[in-house]
């Protein structure tokens, strides 16, 4: 079995967040701070975990009730 290079890119959180990042008063987790393999260069500023995600989808729907 031939094993496959692959570089991966990393969604940053904070662009699929309803808060503003910088103003939200999170503390997120940076992908370059973890180690991770094959990683693109443009995804190790991306945000990977955070305290203070929310979802803009459960967002709409909590302030539609």
């Amino acid at each position: 079995m031939t094993q496959r290079e692959t570089n991966y890119q990393v969604i940053n959180m904070c662009d699929f967040c309803e808060n503003e990042f910088g103003k939200c008063g999170a503390t997120p987790l940076f992908s370059y701070e973890i180690d991770v393999d094959n990683v693109t260069p443009n995804s190790l500023d991306s945000v990977v975990a955070c305290n203070k995600y929310e979802n803009p989808v459960t967002a709409v729907m909590m302030n539609s009730y």
